[in-house]
């Protein structure tokens, strides 16, 4: 039976769940838009479209193995993206989410939304590959974000993947591969996070 902590426990999440997809679809997509242009703009000022587009196509092409997978997001290099870098609430943001372009036209260097973004372009490429089609050797990944429920802790908000391949699973983040088959679901929550926060993909899966 539900305890009245339970339910405000539970009212709490909502609200920041809310909350949260409010600001992702209102404040984050929007920002998200603008950057890319015009990163878009400087890359084709730059004239560097076409090198970047061949840069895609050669790491898609290696993509024929799982290590070889896990290797290319090894490659990934943590870069604070937002326009503000301070203390506070609203210290870190906006921050934005690059297209695959313009992520590696910036040397693959991203916070964690774009380490989560190049997870599942690496992914599609794997999958895409007709040798791994031919074995049945598809990677499942799941989107995961942590939204701290104290907002005094919104600066820890995070962005990761969870991995799946056959029996085996893994957590990629900032480009640094886990397993996971021997850790506990809250376990892996408690440690991304080191705060209480609320899941948006999926909410409160454990």
């Amino acid at each position: 039976m539900k305890t009245v902590k339970d339910i405000g426990v539970f009212l709490l999440e909502l609200v920041v769940w809310v909350l949260s997809w409010i600001y992702i679809i209102c404040f984050l997509y929007p920002v998200s838009v603008v950057a890319n242009l015009y990163w878009l703009i400087r890359i084709v000022k730059d004239g560097k479209l076409k090198y970047t587009i061949e840069s895609m196509i050669q790491q898609s092409d290696k993509m024929k193995h799982i290590n070889t997978l896990f290797k290319a997001y090894n490659q990934f290099s943590y870069q604070y993206d937002g326009i503000a870098d301070c203390a506070g609430i609203f210290g870190k943001w906006p921050t934005w989410i690059p297209l695959t372009v313009v992520f590696f036209y910036r040397y693959m260097a991203d916070n964690c939304d774009g380490a989560e973004s190049y997870a599942r372009w690496l992914v599609k490429q794997y999958n895409k590959n007709r040798i791994n089609k031919a074995q049945n050797a598809k990677v499942k990944i799941q989107k995961q974000i942590l939204v701290p429920i104290n907002p005094l802790n919104l600066g820890k908000v995070h962005y990761y993947n969870t991995l799946q391949l056959y029996k085996d699973e893994w957590l990629l983040s900032n480009g640094k591969v886990k397993s996971i088959n021997k850790l506990d679901r809250f376990g892996v929550y408690k440690m991304m996070c080191k705060v209480p926060a609320v899941k948006l993909y999926p909410w409160r899966k454990k």
